[in-house]
């Protein structure tokens, strides 16, 4: 007998279905004072505005790693996260819904940016995946179950695991 588990990365689909397929960019202007204020004294300017791309990001330890891994430096503060990408400032939002939410300044393109909210995505994604199999690669066997197979697919790795016994 023996027992199958699927890891799938939930947020690539989360992600697909707003930006991916149709091209619709879930963009939604800034209108809080306080938050706009805070992104006009980071980048220096007092008329700028900004757009916001929601983000199925939750974890911000994650969402640093894969902006580190992308290539990017990154200045945490208490209520974001910052990145500069080619002289461009982004800052990660932190919003009630305790979702990611990433800012960026309006003479940006939002097909670029969306584009570049779907690459952290995919790398969060990734991550996220590998901690799950790794944390059930070393749950498995203290539950007595013995490792047989794993098989790649292309959006999920399905592991079968035989009962000990």
């Amino acid at each position: 007998m023996s027992l199958s588990a699927f890891l799938v990365p939930v947020a690539i689909g989360v992600l697909g279905t707003t930006i991916g397929k149709n091209k619709k960019i879930p963009v939604d202007i800034i209108n809080d004072e306080k938050q706009l204020e805070e992104l006009r004294h980071r980048v220096m300017a007092e008329e700028t505005n900004f757009y916001k791309i929601e983000t199925p990001i939750k974890k911000e330890d994650i969402l640093i790693e894969a902006l580190q891994n992308y290539g990017n430096k990154v200045e945490e503060t208490e209520t974001s996260i910052e990145t500069v990408v080619l002289e461009t400032s982004i800052t990660f939002i932190k919003e009630e819904t305790g979702l990611y939410s990433a800012a960026f300044n309006d003479d940006i393109k939002k097909e670029d940016a969306a584009e570049f909210v779907e690459s952290i995505v995919d790398e969060y994604t990734n991550i996220v995946q590998q901690q799950v199999y790794e944390k059930l690669m070393s749950r498995a066997e203290q539950e007595g179950l013995v490792f047989e197979s794993e098989e790649q697919r292309e959006d999920s790795v399905v592991l079968t695991f035989g009962v000990k016994g």
